[in-house]
């Protein structure tokens, strides 16, 4: 049986005074430099961590609750080993902050604050904006491959993709805005190569690509 375990919960900036979230966070974080996370590369991992962060990835399913960072059971395959994530990245890294952050900070850092937190920053070390966020997420309980199975196709056309978002409450600026995330970093071939050498079998590139 599948708990009843809220996930969407992302709270107000109110929950915790600054200096108990986000600053822990961030004095653990940057102080401690490349001994806890590599800062030279900062677009390959805003591109991860926007995947499993703010990305469309877990608000399609529960909200951004941490919930594709727990491993599979014996009972029951986790979010973490869905196709659509086979190419998800950085797990490492998220662990080693939650281990420095819960040595500075015991029990006030959520991993789901953590990625939000994280991804804000690697998105403006990448040259990116740097946008407000709040403190309070809680941590999912739960994770199903089955609901990660269900994230839409890299190959739907604009009017599925834009449905999908719909689906989910989810307007054309929300979809531009968390598709975004997906154009920073590198993409695998295995999505362009048909369009580049075979598109629709015809052993020609897709003529609309410019």
């Amino acid at each position: 049986m599948r708990p009843n375990v809220p996930t969407w919960r992302i709270l107000s900036k109110q929950r915790w005074k600054p200096t108990s979230v986000y600053l822990c966070f961030k004095e653990t974080l940057f102080h401690k430099g490349t001994r806890i996370v590599p800062v030279r590369w900062p677009g390959g991992w805003a591109s991860r961590l926007l995947r499993r962060g703010p990305g469309f990835n877990p608000w399609q399913q529960h909200g951004c609750d941490a919930s594709v960072l727990l491993d599979s059971t014996p009972g029951n395959k986790a979010e973490k080993d869905a196709g659509p994530n086979q190419s998800l990245r950085g797990f490492d890294v998220i662990d080693d902050i939650k281990q420095a952050v819960e040595e500075a900070c015991p029990a006030t850092v959520s991993c789901a604050d953590i990625i939000a937190f994280a991804t804000r920053d690697y998105v403006a070390l990448a040259g990116g904006p740097s946008y407000s966020i709040g403190g309070g997420r809680l941590d999912s309980l739960t994770s199903f491959m089955t609901d990660a199975n269900m994230l839409p196709s890299p190959d739907l056309s604009v009017e599925r993709t834009r449905q999908a978002f719909a689906d989910q409450g989810l307007s054309i600026e929300d979809m531009v805005a968390l598709l975004g995330g997906h154009t920073v970093g590198f993409s695998h071939c295995s999505f362009v190569m048909r369009r580049l050498f075979n598109f629709q079998n015809t052993g020609q590139p897709d003529p609309s690509m410019n």
